[in-house]
């Protein structure tokens, strides 16, 4: 018995796709709460670098013209570090940049905020949207790669043939 947490993370001791693990059977996955389980698999996929971390201040300076060509009263809220600041990074810019983007938050993989979530982004991270607020930048992907933890994959769920 175990839970998504320890399941579903860059660290997972089921393995993870390109971990060089050979991927643990779980026999049967049942869920109680499906809804909950949903919503914690995404939550495990998602990077929150936080305000005041250098990544943060890089990714902002990285984007912020982008930003403030998409919306100035957003521009002008993070600056403010208004708690209701959101903006939405222009899906051309992460695409165009991504690389740089790479560079920035790579270096910081192994640190406690990073090291759990890096391992599932990395490879996607031309998948990922990301949004600023003037708490933390956010970066998920649209599409939640579960296929990165290969034992979930194969697992057969309860009631399924």
């Amino acid at each position: 018995m175990t839970n998504y947490q320890k399941l579903i993370n860059g660290k997972s001791a089921f393995g993870v796709v390109g971990d060089g693990k050979e991927p643990i059977d779980l026999g049967v996955v049942v869920d109680d709460d499906a809804h909950a389980a949903l919503a914690r698999t995404e939550d495990q996929f998602r990077l929150r670098v936080p305000a005041g971390h250098e990544a943060y201040d890089k990714l902002l300076e990285l984007f912020g013209e982008d930003l403030r060509h998409q919306s100035a009263n957003a521009w002008a809220e993070l600056e403010d570090k208004d708690p209701t600041a959101l903006a939405p990074t222009p899906f051309w810019a992460w695409t165009d940049k991504r690389e740089e983007v790479l560079k920035i938050l790579r270096p910081h993989r192994e640190e406690r905020a990073f090291k759990f979530v890096w391992p599932l982004l990395a490879e996607v991270m031309h998948l990922c949207t990301a949004t600023a607020t003037s708490a933390a930048i956010e970066i998920r992907p649209s599409c939640t790669p579960i296929d990165h933890i290969p034992s979930f994959v194969r697992a057969p769920a309860a009631g399924s043939t």
